[in-house]
Formats: structure tokens, C-alpha cells, sequence
């Protein structure tokens, strides 16, 4: 440790320039060359620390996810990416996000994650929003058009990648990063390769003829196959050399456009695309066609047909599989959507059950107490402070989610009620929020934690009529979507609490307020299943007396929110 604090020092003036050099370096030849982009990537993350520029940071994990997808290491590519989104939600970035959200859809579709690749594109659309520069737009429109293609659904991806090719025509060329021409790239071949499909030739060659910088982007691709590993490697190799040579032919150089033709015919059988190897061969009949050397398109020809029967053969196999696959997204997307209306449904019933009778009776009663006393002005604030806690029981009961900060807001204002009219100033209460972090940029559920602030109250502290509450927030560290809540009091414990519940089991305010926790309960599985997140344990419950062997009362309970994506 002294070591790397001497050289940190040593080297402190030089390191910005250092790590934006590095960084700038490691942006651009993560597109042009890998063997650099290795080098570049190791020695900047490296050097980078927790204190160093936020944008450098932002730089390196972003291109980090980039490469590692391209080199099929899909984990630490999502990794990589999730640290940068941590980044850019930090900076209310929307844009930003949109896109690297679009990346993330982009690994999952490699890993040929289907209902989180939906997943991802539509946290990007969101971010996106109406008023998005056509770039992002096309970065995000691209990604979903891909979706759609591997998916079988080839109309929905031909307009997607056509809607991304119309946002790129308003891009112009000074203003354009080497990623944006490798989305093109990508939204050119997809476009060539569904014209294909579709049987509509022209359109097809005319999608690559009209590539910018079409044969340097085209040798750049060829370079991140270089050497090809997998038959995926040498089938996107195979396409990359069809492309080059659909350009020559176009531009009516036949000889490299055979020259080009053969080597993707050649690179292509270490492949397993047979549909790929059937257009490359139907090209090759048609150039040789058209040059009068009819041998050798009869060839190919033959090729074609014998490619052609073998690939419908397979496809037949496949094309259930590709169904049910489609049939299983629906039925996610289905049952994401009930959940969610279930939650709803869940959070008007807990709003009726959750606030406690005794509690709105006692409130209005002790505030007619203070008024018939003649403290008319204690009277008014605590009336005003009730009438505002009610208004904001309403106004949540219209909401999915709220704000760490007006959450807390909230209890402060139900504690302080409950501190001054049902326990004549004797109760203390603390709320600890989570370090190092925007209250108003951590969404929860709304009005979850009430329920176990209240059951504190009633079955651990009323029976002393005095004592201490303590509410901590943390953001859990291994799970940055995940908010552990500690609800603490020194009450009669957990255990005394039950006993005496169950003496009361009949009167109807024990079985309403049962009532409540069981909903609240029901709505945590809910949210936290939506959120893909296994299990059902996220409340625990422990008698502060079994935990300290008798040296302490009361009860600890503990909380697992989910924390949520901010929207209405």
C-alpha cells in the first residue's frame, strides 16, 4: 500500500494527461485495432482508481464492454456495462444511457437471452425519450432490429433497421464517432441480409453500395475477426468478404468482385451458416452468368440447389425450437404485465388495510384534547402535519414507486404524529439514510415500510407507552438494485409482541393489521420476482433478546427493497 501511495504522488501531475491519452487511445482502437485495444485496456484499468476523472472511468467501461463482448466474454462485458450505467444515472444522462442500454441488449442478444435483451431495450427506449439526436435514436433502433431478426421476425426488423438507417441520414460526417460507422456497418448488413431473405436483390446490394467509407469500414470489421476462432468467427469473416465483393460488382470490377466472392465462398465452409453459403454460391453463378462463362454458373448453380435442400432441412428441425422460443417471450412478457397489475392491485388494498384505525382515532382525538386545553397553536401544527401526512397517503396510493427522500419524508412526518399525540413526547426515533447517495434519485415502493414502522409501535413500544426507534437504509453491496431497510426498537421484544397478538386475535384491529402485513408481504415477492431476483426470504425477524443472549429488549427487522427504475 505505501508503495502505490508514493507512486500515485510521484506521478499525480502527469496522470490526468496519462489516463485521457490512454483513454482516447483505447475508444478508438477498440474499433480499429484489437491488439492495441488489449494493451490499451489493461494498462488504463490499471491505473484507474475510485478518485480518478469520472468521464475516464466512464470511457474505460464503456469500451471495456464493448471488447469483451466482441471477444464472446459476455459476464464481464455486462459487468463492464452495468458500472457505466452506475456512472451515467449518477449524471441524469439519458442519452448516454439510452445507448449503453442498447449495448447491454446487444450482449444479451449473444447469449441469446431473449427476455433480457427485451428487457434492456426497453429500459433504452425509456431513457431515449422524444426529443433523442438521431444518432442515439439509430444506436437503439438498430440493436431492437437485431432483436427482431434473430427472432425470425424479419418484417418488424427490416422497419426497425430501416427507421435506423433513415435517423443515420442526418448524421454528418465530421460529427460522426467511429462507433456510429460501426452501427452503420451493422444496419447496412442486416438491411442487405433481410433484402435477401425477402428475395429482393437490388435492395440488397444497394444497402452495401451505399455504406460511407464502406471498404475501410469493412477491412476494420475484418479485423475483429482476426484470427476467427468459432464457425460463428468465420461466417461473419465470409460475410464481411460478400459484402466487399457485392461493392466491387457494383462498381462493375468483376475480377475483385469474384476474387472476393471465392474467399468468402472458401471462409464460409469452416462456418455453419448453409443459407449464407447458398447467396454467396448464387453470386457467384450470376457474376459468372453474366460474364459468359456459363460452365462455371451451371456449377454453382448446382451448389445452390444442393445448399438450398440441406439448409430447409435444418430449418425444419430448427424452426420449432425458434417458436417456442417466441411462444416463451410472449408468455414473459404476459406475466410480467400481470405481476404488475397485481401490485397495483395489491397497493390500493394495502393502503386500506395498512393504516391502522387506532392510530387516525387516537391522532384526532389527542389534537381535540390539545384544543379544549387551550393549546389552540400546538393544536393547529399538529393538525396541519396530520392533514399533510393523510394527503400524502393518497397521492402514493397513486404511485409505483416514490423517492428514497419523500419515503423518509413520509415516516419522519408519521413518527413525529406518533411521538407528540400517542406518546406525550416519549418516544425518540432516528432515520439513518444510505451513504454517498442521491435520496432523490433511489426510487422504492410506495408506502412498504410503514406497515413494519407501525407493527414496531404497536406490539413492541405502546406497552411501555415510551422508547426508542431506529429506520437504516443501506444499499446492499453486492447488489446495487437492492435496499436493505433495519427497523429497530427497544420494546417488549418479538416474542412478548406475539403473545400478546395472540391474546388479541379477535379484536378486529389485530386482524386488520394482519392483514396489512400479509398484503405487504405478497407485494415484496411480486417486485422483487419482476426484478428476475429468486427466493422469498426478504423480511427477517429477530428477537433482540435471543441475539444478545438477555442483555437487550425489543425487536430487529429487516427489510429487502427493491429499488426501482424511477418512472410513474
Amino acid at each position: 500500500m505505501q508503495g502505490i501511495s508514493t507512486q500515485t504522488k510521484s506521478t499525480a501531475p502527469d496522470d490526468g494527461t496519462l489516463l485521457r491519452r490512454l483513454s482516447d487511445n483505447l475508444s478508438r482502437w477498440a474499433f480499429t485495432d484489437f491488439e492495441q485495444a488489449k494493451y490499451a485496456l489493461a494498462e488504463l484499468g490499471r491505473l484507474l482508481t475510485p478518485r480518478s476523472p469520472f468521464d475516464v472511468r466512464l470511457s474505460y467501461h464503456r469500451s471495456a464492454a464493448f471488447l469483451e463482448n466482441q471477444w464472446y466474454r459476455y459476464e464481464q462485458s455486462l459487468l463492464h456495462a452495468r458500472l457505466a450505467v452506475s456512472i451515467l444515472e449518477s449524471l441524469a444522462d439519458g442519452w448516454a444511457l439510452a445507448e449503453t442500454w442498447a449495448d447491454i441488449a446487444a450482449t444479451h442478444l449473444n447469449q441469446r437471452d431473449w427476455t433480457a435483451a427485451e428487457d434492456a431495450l426497453q429500459r433504452a427506449k425509456r431513457f431515449l425519450g422524444d426529443d433523442a439526436p438521431p444518432r442515439f435514436r439509430a444506436h437503439v433502433t438498430c440493436r431492437e432490429g437485431f432483436f427482431y431478426l434473430l427472432l425470425g421476425n424479419h418484417r418488424k426488423a427490416l422497419d426497425c433497421l430501416m427507421e435506423a438507417e433513415k435517423d443515420f441520414l442526418e448524421l454528418e460526417s465530421k460529427s460522426a464517432t467511429l462507433k456510429d460507422w460501426y452501427i452503420k456497418t451493422l444496419i447496412l448488413s442486416g438491411l442487405g441480409e433481410l433484402y435477401e431473405y425477402l428475395g429482393e436483390e437490388e435492395k440488397s446490394q444497394e444497402a452495401y453500395r451505399n455504406a460511407p467509407k464502406a471498404f475501410n469500414l469493412f477491412g476494420q470489421a475484418a479485423a475483429d475477426y482476426d484470427p476467427p476462432a468459432k464457425p460463428s468467427d468465420f461466417t461473419n469473416l465470409s460475410k464481411i468478404e460478400s459484402w466487399s465483393a457485392g461493392l466491387y460488382f457494383h462498381l462493375e470490377n468483376a475480377a475483385e468482385a469474384e476474387r472476393h466472392f471465392l474467399r468468402a465462398w472458401e471462409i464460409g465452409q469452416q462456418g455453419n451458416d448453409l443459407y449464407h453459403l447458398a447467396q454467396v454460391s448464387q453470386r457467384l453463378a450470376s457474376l459468372y452468368e453474366n460474364t459468359g462463362r456459363y460452365e462455371q454458373a451451371f456449377e454453382w448453380q448446382l451448389r445452390v440447389t444442393e445448399l438450398n435442400q440441406t439448409h430447409f432441412s435444418r430449418l425444419r428441425d430448427n424452426e420449432r425450437q425458434e417458436i417456442e422460443a417466441r411462444h416463451q417471450l410472449e408468455r414473459n412478457k404476459q406475466e410480467a404485465q400481470m405481476a404488475r397489475l397485481r401490485v397495483a392491485g395489491l397497493q390500493l388494498r394495502a393502503l386500506r388495510a395498512q393504516m391502522n384505525p387506532h392510530f387516525m382515532f387516537n391522532s384526532l382525538n389527542a389534537i381535540q384534547g390539545l384544543v379544549t386545553s387551550g393549546r389552540n397553536r400546538e393544536a393547529e401544527s399538529y393538525l396541519a402535519k396530520f392533514a399533510k401526512m393523510m394527503r400524502h397517503t393518497l397521492e402514493y396510493s397513486e404511485l409505483e414507486e416514490v423517492s428514497l427522500e419523500q419515503e423518509i419524508e413520509f415516516l419522519e412526518r408519521y413518527l413525529d404524529i406518533n411521538r407528540k399525540l400517542r406518546f406525550r413526547d416519549r418516544l425518540d426515533f432516528q432515520i439513518i439514510a444510505p451513504k454517498n447517495e442521491e435520496l432523490d434519485e433511489l426510487f422504492v415502493p410506495t408506502m412498504i415500510v410503514q406497515p413494519f414502522v407501525e407493527n414496531a409501535i404497536e406490539h413492541g413500544l405502546r406497552p411501555r407507552q415510551e422508547g426508542r426507534l431506529t429506520i437504516r437504509f443501506e444499499v446492499m453491496p453486492d447488489d446495487e438494485y437492492l435496499l436493505r431497510c433495519t427497523i429497530e426498537d427497544d420494546g417488549v421484544g418479538f416474542n412478548k409482541g406475539q403473545e400478546k397478538a395472540a391474546a388479541q386475535a379477535g379484536a378486529g384491529f389485530q386482524k386488520h393489521r394482519s392483514r396489512g402485513m400479509e398484503i405487504t408481504h405478497e407485494r415484496l415477492l411480486l417486485l422483487h420476482q419482476i426484478q428476475k431476483r429468486p427466493g422469498d426470504s426478504f423480511i427477517k425477524i429477530q428477537d433482540l433478546s435471543d441475539i444478545t443472549n438477555g442483555q437487550r429488549s425489543g425487536t430487529r427487522v429487516e427489510v429487502l427493497l427493491p429499488i426501482l427504475n424511477g418512472e410513474p
